[in-house]
């Protein structure tokens, strides 16, 4: 079975879709370095407004999770006349 599950995901400007962006020390403000918007809920804000690109990841992730561990079960009661998967 993979260990590998973890995923990075790179958040982006919705205005330009740059991914250069600045965040303040504590997060609490952010701006894209390409088209200068700023983000006055810092982080916070631009996770929300990729919350489409981070929900798509995480169906991804457990997409993938789920084939892991069918994989790994089958393999593991693989001739066992008593446990069969379909």
């Amino acid at each position: 079975m993979k260990n590998n599950f973890q995923k990075t995901i790179t958040l982006e400007c919705p205005s330009c879709k740059s991914q250069d962006l600045t965040l303040s020390h504590n997060n609490g403000y952010g701006e894209c370095n390409s088209c200068g918007r700023k983000f006055s809920g810092g982080r916070e804000e631009l996770i929300r407004l990729n919350s489409d690109k981070i929900d798509d990841v995480k169906k991804q992730f457990a997409n993938d999770a789920t084939k892991e561990l069918e994989k790994a079960l089958k393999n593991a009661f693989k001739g066992n006349k008593f446990i069969k998967f379909k």
